[in-house]
């Protein structure tokens, strides 16, 4: 018997509202992963208009409508919806701190979070998701160590995601041994990958180990040639070596990698991190006015994250923009905000 026959059989039958809205739930929880996505939404119109306090139907098409739609007002309405039923539904909470952060409200995404860890306070998912939020929306690095430290904790086994993830905030932190020490674990336990060794590479940079940087940067491109980002800090690495040609190849290298890339994805699909990282290729390369359309593009997006602020100013500087520069830089960091010209100059 087909789930369609399921459900006829249920709606012919004298069964109650109630039990008919199940039908519908089960038949819509069962089609999930089919392609038509709509057919499995309109099964959950339909348990919702048979019962409306059935939680679970608004639950799941809130999923259908963040992960499957990309509907992340209408994820968040159904999620409200499913918490104003069951209050304590930890999950709800979890998956509307999703939808809020895919929309770009990183407030409202970690305070859902933290409901989570209020609820669950073992919950993995939340540390990790409200780790993420601090650090790549908010800049707050000690509040994401925390984070990240407390999911490590909860499952020590863990990949390279978690471990990279806490080596790159202390990098970002200036931290930058607490950082290689955890590269060189991934490295050690996934000598075949080539994220580590790029992430790696970046903390010799910091550290100014050009030589050991291009090891691990050729090590990252050699395993993943179209690698792009690593062409782009290869390319930085040699330049600070003083070897402009060879910069210049791989600045080149990188930006065409990233205009293949979104070649490949529908538009809607290129990230704020896309176009920042592109931006900082073609600021490298030079090309100022590219650099400043995807900054551009990366602070619409995500206009809490900080650091296209901050680069975006180093190019409005590099035209001879002072104010838009100032502007900038202050959003990135209020240090900026009392620097002279001169001063910012050698600060850049």
């Amino acid at each position: 018997m087909t789930n369609d026959d399921v459900g006829n059989e249920a709606l012919e039958s004298g069964s109650s509202r109630i039990d008919k809205a199940d039908v519908f739930l089960r038949r819509g929880i069962e089609n999930f992963y089919i392609d038509d996505f709509d057919v499995v939404i309109q099964d959950f119109n339909k348990a919702i208009e048979l019962n409306p306090m059935l939680a679970y139907a608004y639950y799941e098409r809130g999923e259908m409508y963040s992960f499957y739609k990309d509907d992340h007002d209408a994820a968040i309405r159904d999620f409200s919806k499913t918490i104003e039923i069951v209050p304590k539904y930890a999950r709800a909470y979890c998956s509307r701190g999703y939808a809020y952060s895919k929309k770009g409200d990183p407030d409202a995404a970690i305070r859902d979070f933290g409901k989570v860890i209020e609820l669950t306070p073992m919950d993995y998912d939340a540390h990790l998701a409200r780790g993420q939020e601090y650090f790549l929306e908010k800049g707050d690095y000690d509040a994401a160590i925390r984070d990240i430290d407390k999911a490590i904790e909860l499952d020590p086994d863990l990949g390279a995601l978690e471990y990279g993830l806490r080596g790159r905030i202390s990098l970002a932190k200036g931290d930058y041994d607490t950082a290689m020490q955890d590269f060189d674990g991934i490295v050690a336990r996934n000598p075949r990958q080539p994220y580590p060794y790029y992430d790696r590479g970046r903390a010799y940079f910091a550290k100014g180990e050009y030589d050991a940087a291009l090891l691990d940067f050729n090590q990252a491109i050699k395993m993943h040639p179209g690698f792009h980002d690593a062409l782009f800090e290869r390319g930085r690495t040699h330049l600070a070596k003083g070897d402009r040609e060879a910069a210049m190849q791989d600045f080149d290298a990188a930006i065409t990698g990233y205009d293949n890339a979104f070649k490949r994805i529908p538009p809607a699909n290129v990230s704020a991190s896309d176009y920042y990282r592109r931006g900082k290729a073609y600021f490298a390369k030079g090309d100022c006015d590219a650099a400043l359309r995807d900054f551009d593009s990366a602070i619409v997006m995500r206009p809490m994250r900080l650091p296209p602020y901050y680069d975006r100013g180093k190019v409005h500087f590099a035209k001879g923009d002072y104010d838009a520069a100032l502007r900038d830089l202050n959003k990135a960091d209020p240090k900026y905000s009392a620097m002279s010209r001169e001063e910012l100059g050698c600060a850049l």
